[in-house]
């Protein structure tokens, strides 16, 4: 199947030769694209960065999130040269936005009449570079093969491909979902949930997003000491120096150009440091189960899962041994095995 083989080949995060799609499509000119618990996020008309606007009452988690990325950043750069760094992408830290700082948004060429219409203008924003979304040929393909048959036929599909939410498109890889994708459900582009069966249906290496969010869980634990609270990884467009993408000189020529996926970290506005005792082992526990299900689980009866929940956890824990000689990775995984779930999670 051609279209199955395009999103294997796309969502594998290798590069591969394609057609480059224009950046500057992707710039919205202020329009939101996409939101959180704390945060309304918006494009910059620089394409390259985007603006967290703290919603009312959620400064304080803002400034969370921009204390917690600091530090994410800074342990992530300053691992020890003998780890190999899990492929994680993280995005960079711009600057810190006071309400009506008139200076900052007219360098950015805000027109006058334009600052009643930007919320981010009268709010606290956290600026960071951007993920950027899937090209239109890819939000196709993911619209043509898992959508409801109602959506893949015209006008229903131009319509879709059309609405500006769905040009926002990031992939949760929901490595800890294995379920069928209902014919009724609401369909949508922006976040889309990609659950582990789709994953082996398009012939995808599981394993390699499961090593990575691993050894990524471990330096959040063991690393910057935070216990990971509702942090995503998403598949995004990698960035030509992207550390997932080892991208060979092509000299100047502008096509054909490599594109591929890249794995990226964000959303730690929730993220909590732990202290290393049972209240905090708790903690970690908690975190992993409440948030999104990103990550394996144990104790599943499918044997494949089983054996992805085995890879993920080998990985963990040698990173962990690699980050600090001294953890409870052992106990963490050791109570994320005993853990009974709760109503709620068994509708996850």
């Amino acid at each position: 199947h051609g279209l199955a083989k395009y999103l294997q080949r796309l969502l594998s995060m290798k590069p591969f030769w394609a057609t480059c799609e224009a950046t500057a499509a992707f710039v919205h000119n202020y329009a939101p694209i996409g939101e959180g618990q704390c945060g309304t996020i918006y494009a910059l008309r620089n394409a390259h960065d985007v603006a967290k606007v703290a919603k009312e009452d959620k400064v304080p988690s803002l400034k969370q999130d921009r204390r917690t990325h600091e530090r994410v950043l800074a342990t992530f750069n300053n691992l020890d040269k003998t780890i190999v760094k899990p492929a994680i992408n993280i995005p960079h830290l711009v600057t810190w936005i006071e309400p009506e700082d008139w200076a900052w948004w007219d360098a950015q060429g805000v027109a006058d009449h334009e600052r009643a219409i930007c919320p981010a203008i009268s709010s606290h924003s956290l600026t960071t570079s951007r993920i950027h979304p899937l090209s239109e040929s890819a939000r196709e393909a993911l619209l043509d093969y898992f959508a409801p048959p109602q959506l893949k036929s015209e006008p229903a599909r131009s319509t879709e491909l059309a609405k500006e939410k769905n040009k926002d498109c990031l992939i949760r890889v929901y490595l800890g979902r294995r379920q069928p994708r209902s014919p009724f459900a609401m369909f949508k582009l922006r976040n889309f949930d990609l659950m582990v069966n789709e994953m082996e249906d398009l012939g995808l290496d599981t394993a390699v997003y499961a090593v990575t969010m691993a050894r990524t869980l471990a330096i959040l634990h063991w690393g910057v000491g935070t216990d990971g609270n509702d942090i995503e990884s998403v598949l995004g467009m990698a960035l030509q120096s992207s550390q997932v993408c080892d991208l060979p000189d092509v000299g100047d020529a502008a096509l054909p150009t490599q594109q591929a996926m890249a794995m990226w970290l964000l959303n730690s506005n929730q993220c909590a440091f732990f202290e290393h005792d049972k209240a905090g082992l708790k903690q970690l526990v908690d975190a992993f189960f409440w948030n999104d299900p990103y990550y394996p689980r144990p104790n599943s009866k499918n044997p494949r899962d089983e054996a992805l929940w085995e890879v993920f956890k080998k990985a963990y824990l040698e990173m962990s041994g690699q980050v600090a000689a001294v953890n409870m990775a052992h106990d963490f995984v050791n109570a994320v095995e005993g853990h009974k779930p709760s109503v709620a999670s068994l509708f996850s």
